[in-house]
């Protein structure tokens, strides 16, 4: 910061309040991802006021979303100048999509309100925001008392592991993401985005569910490492998105686990 009144994010720009809320380098691709760009004054001198009275003509859910995001944009600012902490952007939409979540359940049970439609998982593999890897896994059964079990982080490293066993899918495939969390660790990954298309396995670890399973060990194991991240993402693909894991836990490696850097096997 050059002076107390110049942005934390942009040095060189005085801070005003439509320049932190808008059109912060920090905060102005967050309207746009959340699809709630038109929420945006045109003018960057419109006064604060009269943006909400604008957003009172405008679509009642787009303005619950930008609500919630006007919320976590102030409290990322104060996070930043007074404690010097940056929080992820990707956990600012995942915080905005979860409250508005959580909020259209209320309405919903109170009042009948009008439900936001789930995003359904998506069928190919998209990259991860800037600032993240994003670690594919999955588990094979194939071969009787075998499981084979694999992982790509955007080629910077991907991996298979093969061991005697006869597991349910649901605890192979937390064992693959088990397997890629370890060997994220090891090469100093901070901000994750975990990918499988075990939608159980996926759901119990972004709501924390890790009690009265049979998974409940192998979670443990799984939190226990995701300790050591700044930041961790849980997320569902289906399997014509995660081809590459897929094919690498059935491939049978050179030994107990084979593991390649900056390039996949043909």
């Amino acid at each position: 910061m050059t002076d107390s009144n110049s942005c934390p994010w942009c040095p060189t720009d005085r801070e005003s309040m439509s320049h932190a809320i808008f059109f912060c380098n920090a905060v102005k691709d967050l309207w746009r991802e959340l699809d709630c760009e038109a929420l945006v004054p045109d003018d960057p001198s419109e006064i604060f006021a009269d943006t909400l009275v604008r957003w009172q003509k405008m679509d009642s859910k787009k303005c619950l979303k930008g609500y919630a995001l006007l919320r976590f944009i102030w409290s990322r600012r104060n996070n930043k100048i007074f404690n010097e902490k940056e929080v992820p952007h990707l956990a600012i939409k995942e915080r905005v999509l979860r409250i508005i979540d959580d909020c259209n359940k209320y309405l919903t049970k109170i009042y009948g309100g009008v439900s936001i439609s789930k995003k359904r998982s998506p069928r190919i593999w998209s990259p991860p925001p800037i600032g993240f890897i994003k670690i594919n896994c999955d588990a094979c059964l194939r071969d009787k008392g075998w499981v084979g079990v694999g992982y790509v982080a955007q080629v910077l490293f991907d991996g298979t592991q093969r061991t005697r066993g006869s597991w349910p899918p649901e605890i192979a495939e937390c064992k693959a993401i088990l397997f890629g969390l370890k060997q994220a660790q090891r090469y100093g990954v901070k901000n994750l985005v975990v990918e499988s298309d075990s939608q159980v396995v996926i759901n119990r670890l972004s709501k924390s569910v890790i009690y009265f399973s049979d998974l409940k060990f192998v979670l443990d194991d799984v939190m226990f490492v995701n300790k050591d991240f700044d930041y961790v993402s849980w997320s569902h693909v289906r399997r014509d998105g995660n081809s590459v894991s897929y094919h690498l836990a059935r491939l049978v490696p050179f030994g107990f686990e084979q593991i390649w850097e900056n390039h996949s096997p043909p």
